[in-house]
């Protein structure tokens, strides 16, 4: 009768290690789930921050530089029929272009804009429009 209740703690001492494994398992794997959330939440950190380096100039940076003209690449299109706007392609952005009249003349075509980006208007006050060379 020793042996058996012997043996009956050993089977329940066994029983409790393997659901501590579990456990040990189920921590192991949300850790490691919560820790690749933490590295793409950082990635698009770093992503973003990529971004901001690469993007135009803000409105206080041009008006603390008023004559800091940029050039900008991209497609006349035409915006329901009324106003002319570059597309570029390349940025997935879309500017509106102040001179209208010199726009219309490039409508359809790859271009190069000279000016001044207003950032808070997403408007550019061009200087310049020339057909890209191919």
């Amino acid at each position: 009768m020793a042996s058996q209740l012997h043996c009956c703690k050993a089977l329940a001492k066994t029983r409790i290690v393997e659901r501590g494994t579990r456990r040990t398992d189920w921590i192991l794997a949300i850790g490691a789930f919560l820790f690749s959330i933490a590295l793409s939440v950082a990635g698009s950190g770093l992503q973003a921050a990529s971004a901001a380096a690469q993007r135009p100039a803000t409105a206080d940076e041009q008006t603390a530089n008023p004559d800091a003209l940029q050039t900008y690449d991209g497609t006349i299109i035409s915006l329901n029929g009324t106003r002319y706007i570059l597309r570029d392609d390349a940025n997935n952005t879309w500017y509106h272009l102040d001179d209208q009249k010199a726009a219309s003349k490039f409508l359809g075509k790859k271009v190069l804009v000279t000016g001044q980006l207003d950032t808070r208007t997403d408007v550019i006050h061009v200087r310049e429009i020339e057909e890209a060379k191919a």
